[in-house]
């Protein structure tokens, strides 16, 4: 009987030894470690296993997408891609693979990382990234846990306890907690967003931020994600201080500019100056929505399957588009012809 104990302690040790790990940190370069240093150690304070690579978007092209292609069949449910200045590794990263990437801006000389926030954050339609704060190392590593192991109890208790904030139960399902959309029309592309919810078989539930308690029912309704809708030009940026503070569910945030006049991008330093804050940019509700499905895709194979169609569906649009310039371009003799003349209409 003793015997069989120390077997069962020797096997538990051996597997936590040998366990694949769920989250892959990529630098572009060697000199960015030593600016995300508390990335490991706080994911070595929660006893949480990790991959680091240094993989650069420009001089190792071809290897950062070949190993971001293979992550999620490697096992990984979330990276985070740092890099300063033309910061394109964590955008080039979420292009190739359908786990979610945070993407962690580092302080650069000259323009104090806002150029590699700028970078990050402002990703195109159907390529999310979670952009955190600029140097936000502690951030990306708390974020990067609750995303891997949401409904692993033991861990999220650490990650509660590290944050001092209460932890409920929770057993994630295929839901989404809609929070900042009440009494405001967000106009049609907000509509389209939430259509893809209905597409991937999510369930989007709306709660208002003025009701008590809604976080512990977004926790109880099994959310696996918050997607906060952050009114820039009224109280959003103190709600989302105040949430941000509040939830260990991954919390993703969409800058919302009712008037699309050109803004100082100051605002995220403010939004983003909170822990575990994973930004979209500016008026992107649908990259907040496609975050949150690769998130539940981590656990969900029909969604990780739903996701891979729309990702493909995305670049045959892209080809197809070249494809009639081209054609175009043989009928008409220029490809100067339709896309002129339709500028003149």
């Amino acid at each position: 009987m003793i015997i069989l104990k120390y077997l069962f302690v020797l096997l538990l040790f051996c597997s936590h030894l040998y366990s694949t790990p769920k989250i892959e940190v990529r630098v572009g370069s060697d000199s960015d470690l030593p600016r995300i240093q508390e990335v490991f150690f706080i994911l070595d304070q929660l006893d949480i296993d990790y991959e680091l690579r240094i993989l650069s978007a420009h001089r190792t092209p071809h290897e950062m997408m070949a190993k971001a292609q293979t992550l999620a069949q490697e096992g990984f449910s979330v990276c985070i891609g740092s890099a300063g200045g033309s910061a394109h590794l964590p955008g080039m990263t979420a292009s190739e693979t359908p786990i979610p990437v945070i993407a962690l801006p580092v302080k650069t000389s000259y323009l104090d990382g806002l150029d590699s926030l700028l970078s990050m954050v402002q990703m195109p339609p159907g390529i999310p990234n979670g952009a955190l704060g600029i140097n936000q190392s502690k951030s990306a590593a708390l974020a990067a846990a609750q995303i891997a192991y949401i409904g692993d109890h033991q861990v999220m208790q650490k990650i509660c306890k590290l944050r001092n904030i209460p932890y409920t139960e929770h057993t994630p399902q295929s839901r989404v907690a809609i929070v900042g959309s009440r009494k405001k029309n967000l106009g049609i592309d907000f509509e389209k967003a939430m259509e893809l919810f209905q597409a991937f078989n999510v369930e989007a539930i709306e709660y208002d931020i003025n009701e008590e308690g809604f976080l512990s029912q977004a926790i109880e309704s099994g959310c696996s994600a918050l997607y906060f809708i952050c009114d820039i030009q009224n109280e959003g940026i103190v709600q989302c201080q105040h949430l941000a503070k509040s939830t260990f569910l991954p919390f993703v945030v969409i800058p919302y500019f009712e008037n699309k006049t050109c803004v100082s991008p100051m605002f995220f330093h403010q939004i983003l100056s909170n822990e575990a804050t994973l930004s979209m940019g500016i008026n992107q509700f649908s990259n907040g929505v496609l975050y949150c499905l690769q998130i539940i895709g981590n656990g969900n194979p029909f969604v990780r399957n739903k996701f891979n169609e729309y990702r493909r569906d995305l670049s045959d649009s892209v080809k197809q588009k070249n494809k009639k310039l081209q054609e175009e371009k043989a009928q008409n003799g220029t490809y100067l012809k339709s896309w002129v003349s339709s500028l003149k209409n």
